[in-house]
C-alpha cells in the first residue's frame, strides 16, 4: 500500500464526506462499502482524528444522531492529496529515475536514488516520494507475466481502468488511479507501466510518463497504441532529439501500422508548432508528401479519425510550402474522412478563403459549431461578411470572436472589421470605438490608422483595406494543427 491503513482510509472517508455533504457514522460506512480499502474497525478512530485536526466537524443531527460535513481545511487537504505537491525533490528526483528508466534493461540501478525517504519537508511529499520510488522499481524490475489465465482474458478490475483514468483527469484524483492500476489482477506489466506514464502525465510530470511509456515498449514492442501516446508526450515535454529518434525508428519499420506511421508524421509538425523558430519549407514539403504517401495506402480498415488527422496535416504542409491545389485536394480530403470534425472543416474553410472560393463560407460555419472554443472559424467568417457586405453577420462573428481567447492581433482585427460594419450601419459611436479599439491593440498595424482616418474624414463612403494580414493565417494554423491531432487514449 502507498500509506498505511489509517492514512488511507483518512483520504477515502475525507472525499466520501466531500461528496455526501453532512453524513452520520451509517452514510459514511455504506459509501465505503465499494472501495478497495479495509474499512470497518478504525473508522470511528479516524473520525476523532479528523475532528481533532480540523478536517470534518461534527453535528447533532435528528434524535441526537451524530453526522460529519467537510472543513475548509478538510477540503484544502483532499485537493492536495489527490495529485503531487510540485516539490523541487519532487521534480529532481522524478526527472533522475526518468533517465535511469532509459538504460537497457539490467543495468544496476542507483541504490540512493530508489532510496524511500523518512522524512521531508510534508508527510504529502514524503508519501508522493514513496510513490514515485515503488513506481521505477516496478519499472525497474517489472513481474513475470502469470500464466495462470490465458493472455486474451482480462480481469474486470484491468478492464475498468480506462474508465477511472477518465476520472482521475476529471476531477484529479490521481492517487485513487495510482491505487487502482496497484490493485489490479492479473495486470500484464507493459500495461501496468503505461497505465503508470498515463498517472504521471496526467499529473505534469511529462518526462517520467515518456520514460514509463519507452519501458513499457521494451515488454511489448507491439503495444502500438502506446507508441502514440509515447511520440504525443514527448512533444509536450519538449525532448525532441528523442522524439526524432523515435519518429525515425518508426520510418524506418515496415511492419508499422498505418495509423502509427501517419501519427508519426502528425506529430513532427506537431513539433514544428512548439518551436520558437519555423520549419524551412522543405522540411514542410517532406512532411506533406509523408503525408500524402500513406493516405495513397490507406483501406477500408484505416481509423478514419487518424487518416482525417493526416489528411489536415498534410493540407497545412501543403499550404505552408506553397501548393495551394495540393492543400484544396487534402482538405477536401480530411472533410471525406471525417465529415463531423471541426478541424478537418476549419482547414478547408481557410484554404478555400485564401483561394477566395464561395464554399468557404459553409465550412467555416461547420467549424465554428464544432469547435466552440476557437477564434479562428469566427475570425475568417466575419471576414467573409464584412467583404461581402453583410454587416450584421459581421458584428454577429466578431462578437463571438471577441468574447474567446485570442491574441491582440487577433483581437485588433475583429474590432476593425466590426468598427467598419458599425460605420456602415451608421452606428458612428461604435465604429469610432472600434477602431480606435484595432489601434491600441496593433499600435504598430499602418492599415488600422488609416482606416480610422478615412473613417473620420469621409464626407461619403469610405474604402477600406480589408485584407487579412498573413501572420494571422499562420497563428490559425498553428492553433489548427494542435487541434487537429487525434490523440491515442
Amino acid at each position: 500500500m502507498v500509506t498505511d491503513l489509517p492514512d488511507l482510509l483518512r483520504d477515502e472517508v475525507l472525499h466520501v464526506i466531500a461528496r455526501g455533504g453532512q453524513l452520520g457514522w451509517h452514510g459514511i460506512a455504506t459509501r465505503l462499502s465499494s472501495k478497495d480499502v479495509p474499512r470497518a474497525p478504525e473508522l470511528p478512530e479516524v473520525l476523532t482524528r479528523l475532528r481533532e485536526q480540523g478536517l470534518v466537524a461534527e453535528h447533532e443531527g435528528d434524535e441526537g444522531t451524530r453526522q460529519w460535513s467537510i472543513t475548509d481545511a478538510g477540503a484544502r487537504v483532499l485537493a492536495e492529496r489527490r495529485s503531487p505537491p510540485r516539490s523541487r525533490e519532487l521534480v529532481r528526483r522524478s526527472e533522475r529515475i526518468a533517465e535511469l528508466l532509459y538504460y537497457e534493461p539490467g543495468h544496476p540501478p542507483d541504490i540512493e536514488l530508489l532510496r524511500i525517504p523518512e522524512q521531508g519537508p510534508t508527510p504529502d511529499e514524503i508519501a508522493w516520494l514513496r510513490i514515485l520510488v515503488e513506481d521505477a522499481r516496478f519499472a525497474l524490475e517489472p513481474p513475470k507475466p502469470s500464466r495462470s489465465r490465458p493472455r486474451a482474458a482480462i480481469s474486470p478490475d484491468v478492464a475498468e481502468l480506462p474508465r477511472r483514468r477518465d476520472e482521475a483527469e476529471r476531477n484529479g484524483d490521481w492517487r485513487r488511479f495510482i491505487e487502482s492500476i496497484r490493485n489490479a489482477t492479473e495486470l500484464p506489466p507493459a500495461i501496468g507501466l503505461y497505465f503508470r506514464g498515463r498517472a504521471w502525465q496526467g499529473m505534469g510530470f511529462l518526462t517520467l510518463a515518456a520514460a514509463l511509456y519507452e519501458r513499457a515498449l521494451w515488454l511489448d514492442p507491439s503495444a502500438h497504441h502506446i507508441r502514440t501516446v509515447r511520440l504525443n508526450t514527448l512533444v509536450d515535454a519538449r525532448d525532441w532529439e528523442r522524439l526524432t529518434s523515435a519518429v525515425d525508428e518508426i520510418r524506418d519499420d515496415a511492419s508499422c501500422p498505418l495509423e502509427v506511421a501517419l501519427t508519426a508524421e502528425v506529430v513532427t509538425y506537431r513539433s514544428f508548432l512548439a518551436q520558437p523558430e519555423p520549419p524551412s519549407v522543405d522540411r514542410y514539403r517532406h512532411i506533406a508528401e509523408r503525408c500524402a504517401e500513406l493516405l495513397s495506402k490507406r483501406s477500408d480498415h484505416t481509423v478514419s479519425s487518424v487518416a482525417a488527422s493526416g489528411a489536415v496535416t498534410a493540407a497545412l504542409c501543403f499550404d505552408a510550402a506553397g501548393n495551394r491545389s495540393r492543400a484544396r485536394h487534402y482538405a477536401a480530403l480530411a472533410t471525406s474522412l471525417s465529415p463531423d470534425s471541426g478541424p478537418a472543416r476549419l482547414v478547408r474553410g481557410l484554404v478555400y478563403h485564401r483561394a477566395a472560393s464561395p464554399k468557404a463560407g459553409e465550412h467555416l460555419r461547420l467549424a465554428a459549431e464544432r469547435l466552440p472554443h476557437l477564434v479562428w472559424p469566427r475570425l475568417y467568417l466575419a471576414h467573409l461578411a464584412v467583404i461581402e457586405e453583410r454587416y450584421d453577420d459581421c458584428i454577429r462573428w466578431a462578437d463571438e470572436g471577441l468574447s474567446r481567447d485570442a491574441s491582440d492581433a487577433v483581437r485588433a482585427a475583429l474590432h476593425e472589421w466590426r468598427g467598419i460594419s458599425r460605420a456602415a450601419l451608421q452606428d458612428h459611436d461604435g465604429a469610432a470605438s472600434d477602431l480606435d479599439a484595432a489601434i491600441a491593440l496593433a499600435p504598430a498595424e499602418s492599415r488600422y490608422r488609416a482606416n480610422r482616418t478615412a473613417f473620420r474624414e469621409a464626407t461619403g463612403r469610405p474604402t477600406y483595406a480589408l485584407e487579412v494580414p498573413e501572420s494571422l493565417y499562420s497563428q490559425a494554423a498553428r492553433a489548427l494543427g494542435a487541434e487537429s491531432l487525434d490523440r491515442a487514449a
